[in-house]
């Protein structure tokens, strides 16, 4: 069994609108917010988790395991089949008693968010499991490596905005004061 985990949906939300961003599956993603509206943001992402059956018999996991990433906040609401233990995971057996048939994949989606704040920037690694593996023939996994998977999201302050008024603002009396310069110079070539 291997499984894999990608960011298929982000939100951010501030003071109540929402600005949707939907991905094909991503590794890596990132999510810019201006400065000003960091203190009343909240990010919203949606991952998704595919198990597959990398082997050569039916098999069986017992548990998906979502560990959460710090200040990352789980809504049992919004997750169906998913639940918070008092370790601070979050995990789904929803696929318990389902055969996986070799080469066959099975789907789960998980919804996570995070309440933003000047210092909590940066990568978040959302990290994912599946554990206790069994099959009727009894074989063994043979890569656990491929039980664990993480997503990583780069939320940033967005540059640029700011730089490009400041350009913009800065062209605009560089100008006038060539403008001005150049008249005055006009006319002390007219007096003299």
């Amino acid at each position: 069994m291997a499984v894999e985990k990608y960011i298929t949906k982000s939100a951010v939300i501030i003071d109540g609108k929402e600005k949707v961003t939907e991905y094909d599956e991503l590794k890596l993603g990132k999510i810019e917010i201006k400065a000003k509206d960091l203190n009343k943001a909240t990010v919203k992402l949606t991952y998704k988790i595919n198990i597959t059956n990398i082997g050569e018999v039916p098999g069986t996991i017992e548990n998906v395991i979502d560990y959460l990433a710090k200040d990352m906040v789980f809504d049992e609401d919004l997750n169906k089949g998913w639940y918070l233990t008092e370790d601070g995971k979050v995990y789904n057996d929803t696929l318990k008693d389902t055969s996986i048939e070799p080469g066959e994949m099975k789907s789960l989606e998980i919804v996570l968010e995070k309440k933003m704040t000047e210092d909590n920037t940066g990568v978040i690694s959302n990290k994912v499991e599946i554990t206790k593996l069994k099959n009727k023939e009894g074989a063994e996994e043979s890569n656990v490596k491929d039980n664990i998977d993480t997503q990583e999201m780069i939320i940033t302050v967005k540059t640029g905005e700011t730089f490009k008024l400041v350009a913009f603002i800065t062209i605009i009396i560089v100008g006038a004061v060539l403008v001005m310069n150049g008249k005055n110079l006009g006319l002390r070539k007219v007096y003299k």
